[in-house]
């Protein structure tokens, strides 16, 4: 999790732009990691847009440079498409944004947001399943402005993708400020959901008070529960592809649609730009004329703006705070610093703390800030990388019954991180030693220090840092970080600093000692969080950052439920991780997945804060897909519950 603090002497907006670059995951595969970029409020546009004179599309570059021309050129091959000689598709040097400077763009009254923040302007008015497509999932049937047509059907409206619907607001209600699993009704009662599942007759709504059936024309607003809204995101990047390295661009028009796709795979037809986005379920077709904005980025960079986020903090000295806000500034208007016109980033007001989730295939971030003038000389934006989520071992992690193991590592692919102290640094003294099953890379402050292919587990491997990961070095507290792959056999990594004047032997890393670690989940295992639970029924529970856990669980009638997606039916293994207090042991709770039930004991741990894992027992799920987890108490002592941290589902083999 990323944490962005902004602080600032006045009350001012500001705002931000960001952007990620991800690593390869599999191979042919490549995901991206975000970068940020905040950005100033959105004056000085209609000045620039007046001095170009009949220049009427703006093109804006990566490196900060602009170009203008009078329309957008050759669209019909992606390779050539143009503004005055300009590719911007250019897989080398993409252009990052493209303006029509002489048009608006409008807010759609009724609209459907997916999870990577495109839009479909209109209403939904039908849930359907295609017949003649055996095996495919429900879709949802929008009815679109006339200038967005279905690639099937004309005219017919769009078919989005359920799984990839963030919000749909019709006008009237919107449910804004909710939290997922909110839905409003036209007339305006507000239910709160455990779970989600479209049907022929509208949407079926799970409560604490049993289901019921919301039909299409009774919503106003509807906010989704996602099982994993940072897979979808990622889908764009993922989506097959005839070029791979090709770049993704992001359009909106004139009427506020917004949609995400591959340049390689779009076709002109008819004056009309045909492109199929991740979420649709055929091509749509949409007038060259229309489009009012292009944003363009490398086929492995995710902006940072379109991942799940949480608000820590918004406050300001006089009382009234400025919501952050998404591609947007803090007054709605565009993200502008100086030179530099975003079409992703945030938009924020001191002060503001703001959480995201990252991808675990994150390799790099990057960002730009800008603080409005009025802020004077006082200001300032902070990152903080939050793996408090990650558990805490002794290297040599390895397979079991390895030798030297001190940590069981039972996963294909494990990350590690720790921080240590450098009280002075001699350029030629720090060298890097790693014994690693099989291939690994090391980073120290997030510079790349050395790639190690292959395999070398029966001696350590002593190498001199790449210059840059040296160079990033410094005194005072420092991360070094690494990530192993096993790909068959042996399975181990251990990695740190030593002095160039000792020899390498079997125990020479003071920085890998108690570090962070955290394994990829195993095949078809399923694991929610505490900080991702709905907590019904009352009380005084909450999730609390730094246990990184619910607390203040004491009321009976308390319980916590997880929307979860589960890859294919059989038996698997309940577990809870938790921890509680030696004379608050002895609850009974009960934790079910779908209409299976199993129970346990709530075992002492010492602290609320130390965390034991326990099987609870086995359930055997008929099949696989969406389904709820939940956990209720069934009774207790009284002295207190437990810290509740994850429930995970392991597959029985």
């Amino acid at each position: 999790m990323l944490i962005i603090s902004m602080r600032k002497g006045l009350e001012s907006t500001a705002c931000r732009i960001a952007r990620l670059r991800l690593r390869r995951l599999v191979p042919g595969v490549l995901i991206i990691a975000c970068v940020i970029s905040p950005a100033g409020a959105e004056r000085g546009l209609d000045r620039r847009r007046s001095s170009r004179g009949s220049d009427v599309y703006r093109v804006l570059l990566e490196d900060g440079s602009e170009a203008v021309g009078k329309s957008i050129d050759r669209w019909e091959d992606y390779r050539s498409t143009s503004v005055s000689g300009r590719r911007l598709f250019d897989t080398g040097r993409p252009a990052r944004l493209v303006r029509n400077t002489s048009r608006r763009i409008a807010s759609p009254h009724a609209r459907v947001i997916l999870v990577n923040g495109d839009i479909v302007p209109g209403r939904i008015i039908g849930v359907e399943r295609a017949e003649d497509i055996p095996g495919r999932p429900v879709c949802l049937r929008v009815m679109s402005s006339a200038s967005l047509w279905n690639g099937r059907t004309p005219k017919a409206g769009v078919a989005i993708s359920p799984q990839y619907v963030s919000r749909i607001i019709t006008g009237t209600h919107s449910a804004a400020g909710s939290r997922p699993g909110a839905v409003m009704l036209q007339s305006g009662s507000l239910i709160s959901c455990q779970g989600m599942q479209w049907t022929d007759e509208g949407l079926r709504v799970l409560t604490s008070t049993g289901s019921r059936t919301c039909r299409l024309n009774d919503l106003a607003g509807v906010h989704m529960l996602q099982t994993d809204a940072i897979a979808r995101i990622l889908d764009d990047s993922l989506a097959p592809c005839p070029q791979r390295d090709s770049v993704i661009a992001s359009l909106t028009t004139a009427e506020g649609a917004r949609l995400t796709f591959r340049p390689a795979m779009m076709k002109v037809h008819d004056k009309r730009l045909v492109i199929q986005p991740v979420w649709s379920f055929s091509a749509i077709f949409l007038p060259l004329d229309d489009i009012r904005r292009l944003s363009i980025r490398r086929y492995n960079e995710v902006p940072l703006s379109m991942l799940p986020v949480e608000t820590l903090a918004e406050k300001a000295y006089t009382g009234f705070v400025w919501k952050w806000r998404r591609d947007r500034s803090v007054r709605g208007g565009p993200l502008v610093s100086g030179s530099l016109i975003g079409d992703h980033g945030l938009g924020t007001h001191a002060y503001s703390a703001i959480a995201f989730d990252l991808p675990r295939c994150v390799e790099s971030f990057s960002f730009h800030a800008g603080l409005d003038n009025s802020v004077g000389s006082g200001g300032c934006v902070k990152l903080k990388y939050d793996d408090s989520s990650w558990k805490t071992g002794c290297g040599i992690f390895a397979g079991k019954g390895e030798a030297g193991m001190r940590t069981e590592w039972p996963t294909k692919d494990i990350w590690i991180r720790k921080s240590f102290n450098l009280s002075e640094i001699t350029a030629s003294d720090i060298v890097l030693t790693v014994k690693h099953d099989d291939a690994a890379e090391v980073y120290l402050n997030g510079v790349l220090a050395g790639l190690f292919p292959g395999a070398s587990y029966e001696s350590y491997s002593t190498v001199s840092m790449l210059p840059k990961a040296k160079a990033a070095l410094r005194v005072g507290r420092n991360v070094i970080a690494a990530h192993c792959n096993d790909v068959g056999g042996r399975r181990y990594i251990d990695v740190g600093l030593i002095d160039s004047t000792q020899g390498a032997n079997d125990d020479p890393h003071v920085v890998s000692r108690r570090i962070r670690y955290m394994p990829e989940l195993a095949e078809g295992m399923v694991r929610v969080l505490g900080k991702h639970a709905r907590i019904s029924g009352g009380g005084g529970a909450r999730f609390d950052r730094e246990l990184n856990a619910v607390a203040y669980w004491w009321r009976g009638k308390t319980w916590f439920s997880w929307p979860a997606d589960v890859p294919k039916g059989g038996k698997y293994v309940v577990q809870l991780t938790y921890g509680c207090l030696f004379r608050a042991a002895g609850s009974t709770f009960e934790i079910g997945v779908g209409g299976e039930r199993v129970r346990g004991v709530v075992r002492a741990t010492g602290r609320w804060a130390t965390f034991t894992t326990d099987d609870v027992g086995v359930v055997e799920l008929k099949k696989g897909g969406p389904t709820t987890i939940s956990i209720r108490l069934v009774k207790t002592p009284g002295n207190g519950i437990m810290t509740l941290h994850a429930v995970t589902l392991v597959p029985v083999k």
